[in-house]
């Protein structure tokens, strides 16, 4: 979520200079809950679902995931493809416990497609940059890669017949909050629309 998140970040920073922020990324949804519960975080950011009696969980924005292809594979043109065109495919995707790999796990399960693995890695520009060599295809966010599209590097296309769509909620503590988090979930909640318009690549939108 950084690429997403960062402008939010920085004008909140800028708007609240006496709240100290600091981010950091963790390997799984179960990670930033764990995290929450314990006290090492205030708010998180994760795919639902989550479930805990102990913690507030407030949507925030749904985003989808699409089959993204380097600009020489034999799919770029197109901007739809079949399953029947990618079960063959090698495969660079997110690591297991985070929240795209359940999406995608979810999606090849419905399908009955065991998918050939050439890569897993959490690191998001380092997948882009794999798919890019040609090094096989991936199923990423469709704002993970709107520069690269827009830029001609890497192609994006919709699977026939399925949407792999995912929400992500705001996460804290459900017990009374400090005024600094209470300030910050405020700032994020005010911006969802934006947030929303972000996720689904309106580029007349931003978050600065």
């Amino acid at each position: 979520f950084v690429y997403l998140f960062a402008p939010l970040f920085e004008s909140f920073m800028d708007t609240h200079p006496g709240v100290d922020l600091a981010f950091r990324t963790t390997v799984s949804t179960e990670q930033t809950v764990a995290d929450i519960l314990n006290g090492a975080a205030d708010v998180g950011f994760a795919s639902l679902a989550v479930y805990s009696p102990n913690l507030q969980v407030t949507k925030i924005f749904d985003d989808e995931l699409v089959l993204v292809v380097s600009k020489e594979h034999r799919l770029a043109k197109k901007r739809a493809t079949s399953v029947e065109e990618i079960e063959h495919e090698r495969f660079i995707l997110f690591e297991r416990g985070s929240s795209i790999r359940r999406a995608t796990d979810q999606f090849f399960d419905e399908i009955g497609v065991r998918p050939a693995l050439s890569l897993e890695s959490n690191d998001t520009f380092f997948i882009k940059r794999m798919v890019q060599r040609g090094l096989g295809v991936s199923l990423m966010p469709t704002w993970t890669v709107s520069e690269e599209v827009s830029s001609g590097t890497l192609a994006q296309l919709r699977i026939t017949n399925h949407r792999l769509r995912r929400t992500v909620a705001l996460v804290s503590l459900g017990r009374f909050q400090p005024s600094p988090t209470r300030a910050f979930i405020a700032y994020i909640l005010r911006h969802k629309a934006k947030l929303q318009a972000v996720a689904e690549g309106d580029p007349k939108r931003t978050l600065s």
